[in-house]
């Protein structure tokens, strides 16, 4: 899956980055899905750690890097 396409899907107000609530609508989609028992602080947590500047958004760097890291630890080119 590339990062252009992410982007695409989760930046729903598309202004090029992706916010908090953006990302939690996500998370929130995924967690209802994967039923993991995930808490809004963790998933702040992993917001966090993915926003390498701390600016409070993701830019498409930060979502490129979070999929290739994902795709490596899974071994998926």
């Amino acid at each position: 899956m590339d990062g252009e396409y992410m982007m695409r899907i989760l930046d729903l107000d598309c202004n090029k980055v992706i916010d908090f609530n953006e990302f939690l609508e996500m998370a929130s989609l995924f967690e209802a899905k994967q039923n993991h028992g995930v808490s809004h602080l963790q998933i702040r947590q992993v917001f966090r750690a993915i926003d390498k500047d701390g600016n409070g958004v993701l830019d498409r760097e930060e979502v490129l890097d979070l999929l290739t890291n994902h795709f490596r630890e899974h071994g998926i080119k």
